[in-house]
């Protein structure tokens, strides 16, 4: 096979992948210190931005170090976000609806793939595969607006409301017989 736009073969586009895989566990160790720095609702901002501009970047350039190096960035802020979110997805949603929620989340979020690498495979066959890396860009930065209704107070105020009902909760609960 030959080489893609990077000029790599198979064998040297997993040290490209390992670079993002790094990043992953990079992203695990920073994210309580980066959460309590800038916040649960930045952590949304940042990782809008930072992947807006990794596809942004991999559309301007095939050269594999930035590439690399972009794709450890990215995915360092993505697994931050992940844990921040996912944490807070636990404390917030009640034990009764959070099997609910994680299988529509599932649905919703795997379920577009296949669209995605529709539409994807749409936009590269007709304009190439620069055009799909800035469209994705360009897409995932139009999320950036919902920073402006995911704001700390509203975090906070769902995280209390959560509290108070999971104390109510516990106080109904019949006491388990000695």
């Amino acid at each position: 096979v030959a080489p893609g736009a990077m000029g790599l073969s198979e064998i040297g586009f997993a040290p490209l992948l390992a670079f993002g895989a790094l990043g992953s566990v990079a992203g695990t160790v920073i994210a309580a210190p980066f959460e309590r720095r800038i916040g649960r609702a930045n952590v949304l901002a940042v990782t809008i931005v930072s992947t807006a501009l990794q596809y942004g970047v991999i559309a301007l350039t095939a050269e594999p170090l930035i590439v690399g190096m972009v794709l450890a960035a990215g995915n360092a802020i993505l697994s931050t976000f992940n844990i921040v979110y996912i944490s807070l997805r636990q404390r917030i949603v009640p034990d009764r609806l959070l099997g609910r929620l994680v299988a529509s989340f599932r649905v919703v979020s795997w379920g577009t793939v296949p669209v995605g690498a529709l539409l994807g495979g749409i936009v590269g066959t007709g304009f190439g595969l620069v055009a799909v890396f800035a469209a994705a860009a360009l897409l995932i930065a139009a999320l950036l607006p919902a920073r402006l209704l995911v704001t700390e107070a509203a975090i906070t105020a769902a995280v209390s409301a959560a509290d108070v009902e999971a104390a109510r909760t516990v106080a109904e609960r019949p006491p388990v017989p000695a």
